[in-house]
């Protein structure tokens, strides 16, 4: 399957790995696709997976998990382009920091399995 994995952090980065493990095409949808933790993490997964922005990395993918700090999920959504689809997002509860929401997202994965 192919996956696009928006963010390369703890979630995106862990998700990405066991992904790619299990033979899932894994591209990770990043601002700077250059920066040596990217390429750090690219060859954790034994060159299984790729890196590119995050516009790139959506294009042809059968998933999108977004995976960033609330701060910067619409940031990411933004940079996706054009509406195509809603993402799948992979995060705890989706509260900012100000507390404006006391609630997970509505369809945030609470938890998720390969």
């Amino acid at each position: 399957m192919k996956i696009a994995i928006i963010g390369a952090g703890n979630v995106g980065g862990t998700l990405g790995q066991a992904w790619a493990a299990r033979g899932h095409d894994i591209v990770f949808g990043v601002r700077h696709p250059g920066d040596e933790k990217i390429k750090t993490l690219v060859q954790a997964t034994g060159g299984k997976a790729r890196a590119m922005s995050i516009r790139d990395a959506v294009a042809d993918a059968e998933v999108v998990v977004l995976a960033t700090p609330w701060a910067g999920a619409r940031e990411a959504i933004e940079a996706v382009g054009p509406p195509r689809a809603l993402p799948a997002r992979a995060a705890g509860p989706a509260a900012p920091a100000d507390g404006g929401v006391d609630q997970q997202a509505p369809g945030a994965a609470s938890s998720c399995r390969a």
